[in-house]
């Protein structure tokens, strides 16, 4: 998973695209070229919390890594990649919590990057499902 430092917290500019989008094929093609037949699951960016808190820039930075996710996920369907949406369940999530309690519903991501307990189950869960886990957990440590 790459992409939430890559947009610099600034709006999406086509310079920072391109850095980014040259990176992330570089890394999937070298990988792929180390290791032919490997199976990649390219994770999109998680969400950056846009819906608890008050934006930064016109349309928030959760939009420049939602066209992050875009790019990715047209990337993953040219190389049969694994793509996994973060970003959707979280924001889902985010705003299902702050329906009962906007101030709470900030501790899902404290510092509007990186989950809290809760919203990592939110992650896993996503991240099972696409890799077609069982929805059936018969035993938990």
């Amino acid at each position: 998973m790459l992409g939430m430092n890559d947009g610099q917290y600034q709006p999406e500019d086509e310079a920072r695209d391109k850095v980014y989008f040259d990176g992330y094929r570089h890394i999937v093609e070298s990988i792929e070229s180390a290791l032919p037949g490997i199976r990649i699951t390219a994770i999109a960016p998680s969400a950056y919390d846009d819906v608890t808190r008050p934006v930064t820039f016109p349309g928030g930075y959760n939009e420049t890594l939602i066209s992050f996710s875009k790019w990715i996920t047209n990337l993953g369907e040219q190389k049969g990649l694994t793509v996994i949406d973060f970003n959707t369940p979280v924001v889902d999530a985010l705003k299902r919590a702050a329906h009962f309690d906007a101030e709470k519903a900030q501790e899902l991501l404290p510092d509007r990057v990186h989950p809290g307990f809760a919203m990592s189950l939110v992650m896993a869960e996503a991240l099972l499902k696409a890799w077609g886990a069982r929805a059936t957990v018969v035993a938990v440590t």
